[in-house]
């Protein structure tokens, strides 16, 4: 244990050793990567109790099966994340779900961390917001559990209203390869 907070100790003294060499260019730099921006407020706009509709297709041009979903979101680490928790029944079986989405102040793109409790993964994916189509597009891997291999999926979530927001994900037809819309969730604000 003593080693441990050794190697802490020493791990801070050359950080802070660090911070009095910077300048103050540096420093502003550093202050405007930690500090919550316009991004972050956008994000905190969602932060109440939401109902999904959910609609997905196994494969393209398939009727859609239907299920509803329950989605709270709320920010945290002073307004930094945003965090989502999901609960539904899909096909018989309940699902719970966490979502983190962040965004990187220095890079000018946002990340997401997807776990569903079914799933037994994570799905990772990173993007931009296109304030003309008010959507945040993203893209990044998950696993195919057939396969156990990961496939491209992308991500779009438009910002309708300050009431609904819809998230569309497309994933890669297994037998051709092309993109297809996998799902699609409409979100309404139970407070509206």
């Amino acid at each position: 244990m003593r080693k441990i907070f050794l190697t802490v100790a020493c791990m801070l003294a050359i950080a802070c050793t660090n911070l009095y060499d910077q300048t103050e260019a540096e420093m502003k730099a550093w202050m405007e990567y930690m500090t919550p921006g316009e991004m972050h407020k956008l994000l905190a706009k969602a932060v109440d109790s939401w109902q999904g509709k959910i609609s997905m297709w196994i494969k393209p041009n398939a009727q859609p099966m239907q299920s509803v979903e329950t989605a709270d979101f709320k920010m945290e680490m002073d307004g930094r994340y945003q965090i989502g928790n999901f609960t539904g029944n899909f096909m018989g079986m309940l699902f719970n779900g966490l979502g983190i989405v962040a965004f990187d102040n220095a890079k000018k793109f946002s990340s997401a961390h997807g776990l569903i409790i079914w799933a037994q993964g994570v799905m990772t994916l990173k993007g931009t917001y296109d304030a003309a189509t008010k959507s945040l597009n993203m893209k990044g891997k998950m696993v195919d559990p057939t396969t156990g291999k990961d496939v491209n999926v992308r991500e779009v979530m438009k910002f309708i209203d300050e009431n609904t927001q819809i998230m569309e994900m497309y994933d890669p037809d297994p037998k051709t390869g092309k993109e297809y819309k996998f799902m699609e969730i409409v979100y309404t604000c139970k407070q509206a």
